[in-house]
């Protein structure tokens, strides 16, 4: 069972690529992908150790979405 995380604004294409590309990276995830209208982040890791993933995540997000934050949306 994935999660999905609700981006605080809304962030341009070529952010959004850069994040995923960098997020899909991690050895930890099976996958990552935004909702269609890239207001939602939807996340699935490998473990169930979503605290680490979803802190780097985080730094991620801050460092390339000027500030963006992510917060808990629901279970998928």
């Amino acid at each position: 069972m994935g999660r999905s995380y609700h981006l605080s604004k809304k962030i341009a294409e070529n952010q959004a690529a850069e994040i995923l590309r960098e997020i899909n990276g991690f050895s930890d995830i099976k996958q990552a992908a935004f909702t269609s209208g890239m207001d939602y982040l939807e996340i699935e890791a490998k473990g169930q150790d979503y605290s680490e993933v979803m802190s780097r995540a985080v730094n991620i997000f801050s460092k390339k979405a000027n500030g963006c934050e992510l917060s808990f949306a629901r279970f998928v």
